[in-house]
């Protein structure tokens, strides 16, 4: 009896081992897919004739055409940097549109570190085989999101200027809200924008999304909120793609804490592709305008600063963007403001804040008219004035002639300072204080490095970086690298540490 019990006992145990074994060889043998498709040795590919000639077009990733800069021949994957542990991890599917393509990875070294592979821009093997041939085509892995702008057509915009017509699409595999690979697509018009980055090779881009009928079309890109409106940042002035990040960073953890500034354009970066050519690293940001800044278009007013130098008049120095008022009465408005006439005011902590940033970042083409945004925000029978930063890419060391010394010990002052000073009292004590606050938090030597550190781990995990030098070169000849940034960093804060205690005595 006993006997028959332990050979029941044995029978299933055996029975348990064998059905571990069957489940752990189909494990493995899932295991051996990356993205979709299985993963070979070269040894397979040994009675199949290598050719070049099959269509990379017909590769489809997530849905859609998968991302080719047909110069290099080269196709391009999103991944988010938590799959990057093994091949087996990566999110996603590649399949193809032609029904008698096969598709394989093939097990290279680049498969066995891929953080490492992804960081150095080494390229995978993808194998797209049909009948007894086979064609092998490179394959870049990148944690930046891929823009891909897809030209259709040309025409012209209300103004007359060039604009191409397409399809937009943008892989992102880090999706913050559903923690899912997103694929994201939309009709799209694009034009060339800005003016002296126009002088550029790496072009700077205006990006309007439509709908099939061709209206306005709402997308929430990377989390930046829902917007039709979109600007491509070649970031033209900066070799270490870290300054205007850094900045958009450093304002948001201010207007976390404050009640009376309003967001600068936030940006996120990407990897562009046009029609097919790879165009390198750009932050993809928010435009700023009514909408962004959550103003009351029956109400508020929202200008801009449009020159840098002294101008004639104040239609020269500003445009203006949204108004319900008549034109004239609106800059009157904005005169009086800055006067503080008629109850009407400028606000003061808000000032001081901007004013606080653009002498931290040395912002030489922000102190003036340029590069600002300012809002007239109704207060029933009064107006107050607010400044919002915009296109800082001339700061934290980058000047036209470049030398970041330069920049350490110069005062940016803005131009409505000395007006201020007559209207707020003891403006120079109130600007000591708030540095001083500032200093124990966000504009830290701890603080602003840490920023600048989990940045750069972000662009140099990527692999970008070396993509976009390679497509592009340097502008400033290696001297503006992230040491000297660091350099500049350092020496500024302890620059001003000693302006802003004399100014409080």
């Amino acid at each position: 009896m006993l006997m028959r019990y332990n050979n029941k006992i044995m029978l299933f145990l055996c029975s348990f081992v064998l059905f571990a074994l069957v489940v752990t060889g189909i494990s493995l043998q899932e295991r051996k897919y990356c993205m979709g498709v299985p993963v070979i040795s070269e040894e397979r590919l040994e009675e199949y004739t290598e050719i070049d000639s099959l269509d990379i077009s017909q590769l489809i990733f997530e849905g859609q055409p998968i991302a080719v800069d047909w110069p290099r021949k080269q196709v391009y994957v999103s991944q988010s940097s938590n799959a990057l542990k093994k091949f087996f991890d990566l999110q996603g599917k590649i399949s193809s549109e032609n029904p008698e393509y096969e598709l394989f990875m093939l097990n290279t070294p680049a498969l066995k570190d891929i953080c490492a592979s992804v960081k150095s821009g080494k390229s995978f093997t993808l194998i797209i085989k049909n009948g007894t041939s086979y064609q092998k085509v490179p394959m870049i892995i990148t944690t930046m999101p891929i823009l891909f702008l897809k030209l259709e057509g040309t025409g012209e915009d209300e103004q007359g200027r060039s604009i191409m017509r397409g399809m937009l699409t943008l892989w992102n595999s880090g999706n913050p809200k559903t923690e899912t690979y997103q694929t994201t697509t939309s009709y799209v018009e694009w034009r060339m924008r800005g003016n002296s980055t126009r002088t550029f090779p790496k072009l700077a881009w205006k990006v309007n999304l439509r709908d099939v009928n061709g209206e306005n079309n709402d997308v929430d890109f990377l989390g930046l909120g829902s917007d039709d409106d979109w600007i491509l940042n070649p970031m033209s002035m900066d070799d270490t793609f870290l300054k205007e990040k850094l900045v958009q960073e450093l304002w948001g953890q201010l207007l976390s804490e404050t009640d009376y500034n309003y967001k600068m354009s936030q940006g996120e970066y990407v990897e562009l592709f046009i029609n097919g050519a790879y165009q390198g690293l750009y932050l993809l940001q928010r435009r700023i305008d009514t909408k962004y800044l959550e103003l009351n278009k029956e109400k508020d007013v929202l200008l801009k600063g449009i020159n840098t130098w002294e101008a004639e008049s104040i239609q020269d120095a500003y445009e203006i963007v949204s108004t319900p008022l008549e034109y004239e009465e609106s800059y009157e408005i904005l005169e009086q403001t800055m006067t503080f006439e008629d109850e009407n005011t400028t606000n003061a902590s808000n000032f001081i804040d901007v004013s606080l940033l653009l002498q931290f970042i040395s912002g030489t083409d922000n102190y003036g008219y340029k590069n600002t945004f300012y809002v007239l925000k109704d207060k029933n029978d009064s107006y107050e004035l607010y400044f919002v930063p915009w296109d800082t890419d001339l700061s934290l060391g980058v000047t036209w002639g470049y030398d970041y010394k330069e920049s350490v010990n110069e005062i940016i002052e803005r131009y409505e300072l000395p007006t201020m000073k007559r209207k707020v009292d003891a403006l120079d004590a109130k600007f000591a204080k708030r540095w001083k606050e500032l200093r124990r938090g966000i504009y830290s030597e701890e603080n602003v490095l840490g920023v600048c550190k989990e940045l750069t781990e972000q662009l140099l995990n990527s692999g970008a970086i070396e993509r976009d030098e390679e497509q592009w070169g340097l502008l400033h000849e290696g001297k503006d690298n992230w040491k000297n940034l660091e350099c500049f960093i350092k020496e500024r804060l302890l620059f001003l540490d000693e302006y802003y205690l004399k100014l409080e005595n």
